[in-house]
């Protein structure tokens, strides 16, 4: 009974010893985890490269980042119940300041106007949308927006 007793206390000893050691890694940053919110349609070109960086590299190789798709509106409210670190929306607007976040531009979307090649539109080299949907709306042709919503 005494031997059981000592090898038990040992077992707890020593599990003791490694919670104080993970611990202490945790606090001076060595290890962890860092729990990542995305937008899918946004970050599909540059989270693999973000995610390919960061687990090639020694340094953040102990550190965990799970990874969860979430529209913005979610990654607010995972920021305010703690289970987000890091968030990769659109923007958050003014909600960032009511959370104390700060963020950073880190890519920019290439974004083009199609139109049929026998359109108008399609001879020119540049066109000033602003224009166009003053236009459209002084003709009737569509809302002040450029558009009348329907496709």
């Amino acid at each position: 009974m005494g031997r059981t007793f000592r090898v038990e206390i040992d077992r707890l000893w020593g599990d003791a010893d490694a919670a104080v050691r993970v611990t202490q890694q945790e606090a001076r940053g060595e290890i962890g985890a860092i729990s990542v919110g995305f937008m899918g349609p946004a970050m599909r070109l540059i989270l693999p490269r973000m995610v390919r960086y960061g687990t090639t590299r020694a340094v953040i190789q102990p550190w965990r980042f799970p990874l969860h798709e979430v529209m913005p509106d979610r990654q607010m409210a995972a920021f305010r119940e703690g289970r987000l670190n890091v968030g990769f929306p659109r923007s958050f607007g003014e909600q960032m300041q009511e959370l104390c976040l700060a963020e950073e531009l880190i890519y920019l979307d290439r974004i083009v106007a199609a139109v049929p090649a026998v359109h108008a539109l399609a001879a020119r080299r540049r066109v000033n949308f602003k224009q166009q949907a003053v236009s459209a709306a002084g003709s009737g042709r569509g809302s002040p927006r450029g558009h009348s919503g329907d496709v």
